[in-house]
């Protein structure tokens, strides 16, 4: 684990800087090493993208070394603070996609509360128990005179229910919406049990969606929100009336609908993941950052309506084994 020192001490100041206004985006992400990364039996059985691992051991080197170059140049190239925590853990394989197990949120003006969620795999029931992770996550605030709750879903798994964190969540936060593409990973009554427990006044918006011939198992693979800007793969849909919905809500708040193809999806297009750089109340600095896989799957038009829709910055990086064998860059940040 990194010292934690500079990393507090930004939180504390942004703390100051930020706090009178609501933002969708965050300046801060965690993000787990992928020591031990390979393809999970587990959770192969449900994703439709991902692939067998032939060489483990080749498999690892190149997952961690994508990983490196995506953390370096994310810190190089933005403000952007990464907090870089390594499990080291040989019995967690998918402990670099941390957005599935937790989510932290400013829930009041002087409190943070930790979700941790009911997981489908048992494999990735263990990330929860690794010593280094729960650390990791409150030295974020333990120095920055917030109140630290913890909330915990995982009693849903005795009754093989789950959400998979902001895999399953897509959130709006500004605008309090919680979009929700149901699945075995992805369960409308837990995501109830999130809204009555986050005080928020949080709305749902759930719907079907399916992709060669399976549900989609995680909503973040087919849709991200921005501060400005939707991006949305409506031909996954089942049915009509949720599609409506969906749109009308994203229309209401004023976001931005950019429809990405199913071939677009499957490269990742609808995996990606806002940041802002801003530190000033009235500031806005927005970055995004994909996969090159999803850089080069967009069309010159789209990248040029999510410039037009504040992105300043397109900090891309290769992580092919990280895609093939698990899934993209947003499920591997957590903010």
């Amino acid at each position: 684990m990194e010292d934690n020192n500079a990393f507090v001490s930004e939180i504390k100041h942004d703390i100051e800087k930020r706090q009178k206004r609501s933002r969708q985006s965050s300046r801060h992400i965690l993000m787990v090493r992928p020591s031990f990364f390979t393809s999970n039996e587990d959770t192969m059985k449900d994703n439709v993208f991902m692939a067998v691992n032939s060489d483990k051991i080749n498999t690892q080197k190149q997952a961690v070394e994508e990983w490196d170059r995506l953390v370096d140049k994310i810190r190089k190239e933005t403000s952007i603070i990464v907090h870089v925590v390594d499990t080291h853990d040989e019995d967690c394989p998918d402990s670099c996609f941390p957005n599935n197990v937790f989510s932290t949120h400013r829930t009041g003006h002087d409190a943070v509360t930790t979700f941790w969620y009911p997981m489908k795999a048992p494999s990735r029931r263990k990330e929860r128990a690794n010593p280094k992770l729960s650390p990791s996550i409150y030295s974020f605030y333990e120095s920055s005179s917030l109140n630290i709750i913890n909330e915990d879903l995982t009693e849903f798994e005795k009754q093989d229910k789950h959400l998979e964190g902001t895999g399953s969540l897509v959130l709006d936060r500004v605008n309090k919406i919680a979009y929700l593409a149901t699945s075995q990973r992805s369960d409308t009554a837990v995501a109830e049990a999130w809204i009555n427990k986050i005080k928020s006044d949080f709305k749902l918006v759930s719907f079907s969606a399916e992709c060669d011939g399976k549900s989609v198992y995680h909503t973040n693979v087919l849709m991200s929100v921005g501060t400005h800007f939707a991006i949305l793969c409506s031909s996954v849909f089942i049915h009509p009336q949720e599609l409506d919905s969906v749109k009308k809500s994203l229309n209401s708040t004023g976001k931005k609908i950019i429809e990405i193809s199913e071939n677009q999806m499957k490269h990742f297009c609808g995996n990606v993941l806002e940041l802002d750089e801003s530190v000033e109340e009235n500031e806005e600095k927005l970055v995004l950052v994909l996969s090159q896989d999803a850089m080069d799957s967009f069309k010159e038009e789209q990248i040029q309506v999510l410039r037009e829709c504040g992105i300043m910055k397109f900090i891309s990086s290769n992580i092919a084994t990280i895609e093939k064998i698990g899934v993209g860059v947003e499920s591997g940040c957590d903010g």
